[in-house]
């Protein structure tokens, strides 16, 4: 067996350290983001990922992802803390279930959660080889691929330039 990288490790080693033990019967919708600055691209995301809970009967789990996986994957931190933005979204009506992610979701988690539903944005995957990973290995594993539409109006990345050009 060869030796994994240290992404590697901490990505298997945090997937299987998330498996929930279900004891619903319920179809399981999984969709997952950063979630800093929240704002209403957040609210309408979450919305479509709780209206398809609602048509199928399901229970919801949302993925946050962890702050040094988002600082290796965008190149700088979030604002906004894990604690803080795992708190967020757990307020959201709606939302079953919130837990913490590594840089990307592995097939091993989506089968040890009984994940039927992967919610993302139509842009997921499209320039991330990584993200395209993630929605191939749920195909494989015969999950439904959601893809919703992304709110133009506002993004984090948005946010964050308006406030750096009031400084």
């Amino acid at each position: 067996m060869g030796k994994r990288s240290k992404k590697e490790s901490r990505s298997a080693a945090h997937s299987s350290s998330l498996s929930t033990r279900l004891t619903t019967n319920k179809p399981v919708i999984y969709t997952l983001g950063v979630f800093d600055l929240f704002h209403k691209g957040h609210v309408n995301y979450l919305q479509d990922s709780i209206s398809l809970k609602k048509k199928v009967n399901g229970y919801l789990i949302v993925g946050v992802q962890t702050d040094e996986s988002v600082w290796l994957q965008k190149c700088k931190p979030p604002i906004i803390k894990l604690d803080d933005r795992l708190a967020v979204v757990k307020a959201i009506a709606g939302v079953d279930e919130v837990l913490p992610y590594y840089f990307v979701c592995r097939g091993d988690f989506l089968l040890a959660n009984k994940v039927e539903y992967l919610v993302v944005s139509k842009e997921y995957g499209a320039s991330d080889i990584e993200q395209n990973r993630t929605i191939k290995e749920a195909i494989k594993l015969g999950i439904k691929v959601v893809r919703v539409p992304r709110y133009k109006g506002i993004s984090s990345t948005k946010i964050r330039a308006k406030i750096a050009s009031r400084l």
